[in-house]
């Protein structure tokens, strides 16, 4: 049986098979094994050796895999920007009250956005590698800049405001870097 081969009619296993008679008399086809009954066949052709074979499919099913994990991990990471933007509008123009509320929001959210990145199989480039590690300190930071600015706003402290900058701007070089090699 060709494993790697299915019937393109019903999709079952397919077997090599030489046709007797008729103007194909003598060239192989893959035969679906359920013949006669489904007539479905792929023409042969001569692929490599095995270990060729073995070779093409790890590699198609790691570009498969990295794929997957890249469409996964940027439908997560998507989620981040209108976190970010609500901190950002309730920053600029809402009362303390409600600024502390979005802040808080904004760490609830991201707690469940970095657990969720964090859960997704590690892809097998190491660029995609570092693109998760660096999303994730970024969203980290940008976390803990929301924590601090609470308690600079609780306690009226400038000490934790300057560290929420700090964090703030640490993350959004982070992700300003991320970025560049996503759209490369």
């Amino acid at each position: 049986m060709a494993d790697d081969i299915k019937c393109p009619l019903c999709g079952s296993p397919t077997e090599i098979r030489k046709a007797k008679k008729g103007s194909n008399t003598g060239r192989e086809f893959y035969v679906c094994i359920r013949y006669p009954e489904c007539k479905g066949k792929v023409e042969y052709e001569n692929r490599g050796n095995n270990e060729d074979k073995r070779k093409v499919r790890i590699a198609m099913g790691e570009i498969t895999s990295d794929i997957k994990w890249l469409a996964t991990f940027e439908s997560i990471r998507s989620q981040t920007a209108p976190i970010m933007s609500n901190v950002s509008r309730a920053s600029g123009s809402a009362g303390e009250k409600d600024l502390v509320e979005a802040l808080n929001e904004a760490v609830r959210q991201l707690t469940v956005l970095l657990e969720a990145m964090k859960r997704i199989p590690e892809p097998s480039k190491e660029e995609y590698k570092k693109y998760k590690v660096d999303w994730l300190k970024g969203i980290e930071l940008y976390s803990q800049g929301c924590q601090s600015h609470i308690k600079g706003v609780e306690n009226r402290n400038s000490l934790y405001l300057n560290k929420a900058v700090s964090c703030f701007n640490e993350a959004a070089q982070i992700f300003e870097e991320a970025n560049k090699w996503l759209t490369k």
